[in-house]
């Protein structure tokens, strides 16, 4: 079975809500195409017809084969990359699928509710402490 990324906002970067096929939120294997040094500005390609834009990013900036879309990794994302990827060494991490799907968070800055993107760390591989208010409720089951 196919998936992709459903589009619903002219954004660069993915988000949590759109991680969803057919109304259900689904977990979604991308190749890693390139990962950009970690809290660095970045020159973001064009999407959507809007001009490129330098932004200041803080954490890692993953691209992906397929998409023009981006991913940043925060604090809880990169542990869960290294987890998936047994490296702390991003280099290692192109080529190889990094499986996105959406949590859902609560009370969390402020938000009563907050969809937002997790990375799975495959089973029968050790996943780093995460504070659970940090990882919420997985919407894929």
């Amino acid at each position: 079975m196919t998936t992709e990324i459903i589009i619903k906002t002219d954004s660069r970067f993915i988000h949590g809500e759109e991680l969803q096929k057919l109304g259900k939120y689904v977990e979604i294997p991308l190749v890693v195409k390139s990962v950009a040094a970690k809290d660095t500005a970045k020159t973001l390609p064009r999407i959507k017809g809007k001009p490129d834009t330098a932004i200041a990013i803080k954490g890692y900036p993953v691209a992906f084969e397929k998409t023009d879309r981006i991913l940043v990794l925060n604090v809880t994302n990169t542990k869960l990359a290294r987890a998936a990827f047994e490296t702390n060494d991003t280099a290692q991490w192109l080529g190889r699928n990094m499986v996105l799907y959406a949590r859902m968070l609560e009370d969390v800055l402020g938000q009563p509710n907050i969809i937002c993107v997790r990375i799975r760390v495959p089973a029968g591989l050790p996943v780093p402490f995460i504070h659970p208010r940090h990882m919420g409720k997985d919407l894929t089951k």
